[in-house]
C-alpha cells in the first residue's frame, strides 16, 4: 500500500502548477489593465509576481514542515500572499488625469 506521501505529493504539485498558471494570468491581465491605464505595467506585474511566487513557496514549504500548526501558517500565509498582487492593484483609484475613452465630453 502506497504511503500517505506518496498520494498526496502529485496532488500537491498539480494544484501548485495550477496557481502557478494563475499567477501568470493575473499578471498578464494586471499588465493589460495597467498600459490601458496609462499607469507603470511592469512594476504592477513585478509586485503581483513578487507576492505570488512568495506565496506559493510558502505553500510548498508547508508540505515539508511536520507540525501542524506550521502547515496551517504557511498555508494560509502563502494563500493570503497569491491574492494579495491583484488585490492591491483592483484597490488603487484610476488616475484621473484625463478622460475616459469613450467619454462624451461637454
Amino acid at each position: 500500500m502506497p504511503s500517505n506521501a506518496a498520494v498526496w505529493a502529485p496532488v500537491l504539485w498539480f494544484l501548485w502548477a495550477v496557481m502557478y498558471i494563475l499567477v501568470v494570468l493575473t499578471s498578464r491581465m494586471i499588465y493589460a489593465e495597467a498600459t490601458r491605464r496609462g499607469q507603470n505595467a511592469e512594476l504592477w506585474v513585478l509586485i503581483n509576481v513578487a507576492a505570488g511566487i512568495t506565496g506559493l513557496l510558502l505553500i510548498l514549504t508547508a508540505s515539508l514542515v511536520r507540525d501542524v500548526r506550521a502547515v496551517w501558517l504557511f498555508t494560509i500565509t502563502g494563500s493570503l500572499l497569491l491574492v494579495l498582487g491583484p488585490v492591491v492593484y483592483m484597490a488603487t483609484p484610476k488616475p484621473s488625469g484625463g478622460r475616459e475613452i469613450g467619454a462624451q465630453g461637454p
